[in-house]
């Protein structure tokens, strides 16, 4: 088999469906091989969008996503949605091309030490050579898999891709995976005695786990125990939104500072997948947390006490040997989580003609039926979206939280929709990130995705102006021109509408939902009122 052949091969027998990405003529071969041979190629208008919809299709599917791009600006436009998947734990294998070996000293035309720039941002980066192509690519996808999860980059060379490969493969030294080191450092006795004697013990959940696996025991759990439970941005689902014991979103985003007098009113906090990448700074409780992992880290990354070993499991049992008797009211609860929600609320009505983000939002969540998928973009609309957005059952909410990158948003949706089925999918994107990446909505066109896009049109950076405002800063450098979004996303062969009042947003919300393709619905919105809720 050619090497090319080879890494496609373990690809699919690792359980991934297709790749995306930007061809150049070092990848030409591994594209080819992928036809071939039934990995499917989906060609995006620019790599960070590629490697998006990698992150997405790996959090949603627990395969490997699969992009790929060629060597030198392709690589570096590839690398932020490899970070983003890096810090929001998606399994992902990232492929960039390379000049071939022989021709590599010599040249520095687009010469850039890819494996050295991918370090940083990947759990593994690794060249491919025809020695090794037979043992790296499990490795790879071993690498990937291991929680926390992330992406591991391989150098395909040009030459390298077409070469004989030489199988099984062999790891020479200095190719070596890492692997995880972090052990238990506290029994599951001591968890259950600690869980116990707590006055006002609290679940956090987490990204670094498999949502669809701990939600039924972790509700369990908290059902027995009478505890109340928090989730990142990246965990909303694993616990019902409308479930009584549910108080809110943690992780900054808006009404924070009420999140963060809760969690301060706890004595003991049960990180279920709880990550440090999710928080936007340093974790601020003072309570202990007891963390609960599914697999040992590199290294641990806030000080505890950790229980590595299935999550599910440990939750069923401490459940079966819950003994404690806490000092928490379901009145003190719903009291919390109303405290929350009452600063998300806008408290009036804007008297100018644009319409309020928080009330658009429950405008589409009405639209949206239950089984749906939302995905925001990054900005204040995030904050809002990260905490108001009632989500009850897990792979139905998704955004770019560890590294909080723009653009996330319009790519992000089209693969959503390829791997939630029927089920609607809706995107909310303000219009700086939308700006970022509308020519994916020509790729949405392309493959069919009946997505509906909601672009929160202000014509500002508004989260960077409440920051400004707060540090008593002028405004400056956040203000763009006005941009009829409806009319571009024509041009691409997309529908497009422009709504003026919460009545029109719905309806075209639902309308948009029975379309073939996607759907972009302009919305004017009132900025101001990010400053009260973030």
């Amino acid at each position: 088999m050619l090497v090319a052949e080879v890494v496609v091969k373990g690809l699919l027998d690792a359980g991934a469906r297709e790749s995306y990405g930007v061809p150049g003529g070092e990848v030409l071969d591994f594209i080819e091989a992928s036809r071939k041979m039934g990995l499917p190629f989906i060609l995006t208008r620019h790599e960070s969008a590629a490697s998006f919809m990698a992150d997405l299709a790996g959090q949603i599917s627990g395969k490997p996503g699969v992009c790929l791009s060629t060597l030198g600006p392709g690589a570096t436009n590839m690398l932020t949605g490899v970070a983003n998947a890096y810090l929001d734990r998606s399994p992902v294998i990232a492929i960039t091309g390379q000049m071939s070996p022989e021709a590599y000293p010599e040249m520095p035309h687009q010469r850039i030490d890819l494996c050295s720039l991918y370090r940083a941002v990947t759990k593994w980066s690794v060249r491919v050579t025809a020695d090794n192509v037979g043992a790296v690519v499990p490795a790879a996808v071993a690498v990937a898999m291991r929680r926390p999860r992330g992406p591991v980059h391989l150098e395909l060379a040009s030459t390298v891709s077409r070469s004989d490969a030489a199988l099984p493969g062999l790891l020479r030294d200095g190719e070596q995976p890492p692997a995880g080191e972090q052990a238990s450092t506290i029994t599951m006795s001591e968890v259950s005695e600690r869980l116990a004697r707590a006055a006002h013990p609290a679940i956090v959940a987490g990204v670094n786990m498999d949502p669809v696996a701990v939600a039924g025991p972790l509700r369990r759990l908290a059902e027995c125990a009478g505890i109340p439970v928090l989730v990142s941005p990246k965990a909303k689902g694993v616990f019902p939104h409308d479930h009584p014991l549910f108080v809110g979103v943690a992780t900054g985003m808006a009404a924070d500072d009420r999140v963060m007098e809760f969690i301060e009113s706890c004595d003991l906090l049960l990180g279920i997948g709880f990550d440090a990448s999710e928080a936007d700074k340093t974790w601020p409780a003072r309570a202990p947390m007891i963390w609960l992992e599914d697999a040992p880290r590199d290294k641990a990354e806030w000080d505890g006490h950790y229980v590595v070993g299935s999550i599910a499991e440990t939750l069923v049992a401490l459940t079966a040997g819950y003994h404690g008797k806490h000092q928490w009211t379901q009145e003190e609860v719903s009291r919390a989580r109303a405290h929350i929600r009452e600063k998300v609320d806008p408290k009036s009505s804007c008297a100018c003609s644009r319409i309020s983000p928080a009330r658009a939002l429950r405008a589409i969540r009405r639209a949206l039926p239950a089984d749906g998928a939302f995905i925001c973009d990054v900005g204040a609309h995030k904050l809002l979206s990260g905490q108001a957005w009632p989500s009850n059952s897990p792979h139905t909410f998704f955004m770019s939280n560890g590294l909080s990158s723009m653009g996330y948003g319009v790519p992000g949706a089209i693969a959503v929709k390829r791997y939630v089925g029927q089920h609607p999918v809706v995107a909310v994107v303000g219009d700086g990130g939308f700006a970022m990446m509308v020519h994916e909505i020509e790729t949405a066109v392309r493959l069919g995705q009946g997505v509906v896009y909601v672009v929160f049109n202000d014509e500002s950076l508004s989260l960077i102006q409440v920051v400004q405002s707060r540090r008593n800063l002028e405004r400056y450098g956040i203000d763009f021109g006005g941009s009829r979004w409806s009319l571009i996303a024509e041009g691409f062969g997309a529908r497009g509408v422009r709504v003026s009042s919460l009545e029109e947003l719905e309806a075209a919300v639902r309308q948009g939902l029975s379309a073939r393709g996607p759907v972009v619905i302009d919305v004017p919105v009132d900025a101001s009122e990010y400053a009260m809720q973030i």
